[in-house]
């Protein structure tokens, strides 16, 4: 029997399930009759409980079948569909991956390429990079600096960052230290580690910058501006020169594993910023703390480091600015 689409409301296929059970073995013009329907809206019925595998027409009687068999059933209908959807799924990105790396064959490394391409559009800066990025095989390497993102920009980030991952591509991304003070940009670098990336934290970095494979990279056309587009470099000194850069700078780089989180401060802590806020010295502090001078002086070095501040002005304003007082 095949199923027909929705006929009737819930209550009207209760009653005509409950009406089967009260008497078996019926045939259809019992079954209309007894609803008080003609042949035809009870065929539409019988066709409703059919789909829910709750029904089913032997040798022209109707057999009414057990709700826990029926949801059994649909379980294993539905888990089969899933598991096609899946395999679908999985196909078609395998296979537009492998597209995207002959797209990406074919525009940089194929015969005759452009050693050197500018691109001003914004729109178009960003779908190349995502070309790139979706086209790498085995590693993405980046300066990432701690720029402010949409959150809608940043989720499909993590949703390309994620296929590539599960693909076995290694990525390497380094965040200046300012990232803590971004909460949108420090999250995500923490779900990136989280998923398998690799990242650490420098003091500063010179530009942003993207490697793909060690073939292709991705630097801005103004490092201080922008908005005035990127440069894509296939040159092979080039981007082996790039490659040295991130390498270097990888190696002095602090793991964010390592790195605890940095937008808090112990009570201690913020209790020293107030006072050293209020203008109080350093014993003044420590007697009003209940703890050594030298407690002290190794708290404001410490907060003093993570803040970047060569002075306790900078401190102060640093502390502020995160909201730490």
């Amino acid at each position: 029997m095949t199923a027909t689409p929705a006929a009737g409301t819930s209550p009207e296929l209760a009653q005509a399930y409950t009406g089967l059970l009260e008497r078996p073995n019926g045939d259809l013009a019992d079954f209309a009759r007894r609803l008080g329907l003609d042949e035809t809206a009870a065929r539409a019925l019988l066709d409703r409980l059919a789909a829910l595998s709750l029904v089913e027409e032997r040798e022209r009687e109707l057999v009414a079948l057990s709700p826990l068999l029926a949801m059994q059933q649909l379980l294993y209908r539905e888990r089969g569909l899933l598991e096609q959807r899946q395999e679908f799924l999985r196909d078609s990105y395998q296979t537009l991956t492998q597209l995207m790396s002959s797209y990406v064959d074919a525009r940089f490394t194929g015969a005759g390429p452009r050693l050197f391409e500018e691109i001003t559009d914004l729109a178009s800066v960003r779908r190349r990079i995502e070309e790139l990025a979706v086209g790498a095989r085995w590693e993405l390497l980046s300066f990432t600096p701690a720029a402010r993102e949409p959150r809608a920009a940043r989720a499909a980030a993590h949703v390309l960052d994620r296929g590539l991952l599960d693909r076995g591509v290694s990525m390497r991304t380094i965040y200046p230290d300012s990232v803590v003070d971004d909460r949108g940009a420090y999250d995500y670098a923490r779900q990136l580690a989280a998923g398998g990336g690799s990242v650490r934290l420098c003091p500063e970095l010179p530009t942003r910058l993207l490697v793909v494979d060690q073939l292709v990279a991705v630097v801005p056309h103004d490092p201080t501006d922008g908005s005035r587009g990127c440069v894509v470099v296939s040159h092979p000194g080039t981007v082996a020169a790039l490659v040295s850069l991130f390498t270097a700078y990888w190696r002095a780089g602090r793991p964010l594993a390592k790195v605890r989180d940095e937008r808090t401060c112990t009570s201690l802590e913020r209790s020293v910023l107030r006072a050293l806020l209020a203008g109080a010295k350093d014993d003044a502090v420590a007697r009003q703390m209940g703890v050594s001078v030298r407690t002290i002086r190794r708290c404001i070095a410490d907060l003093m480091a993570r803040l970047g501040a060569s002075s306790r002005f900078e401190l102060g304003a640093g502390a502020t600015r995160r909201g730490w007082i």
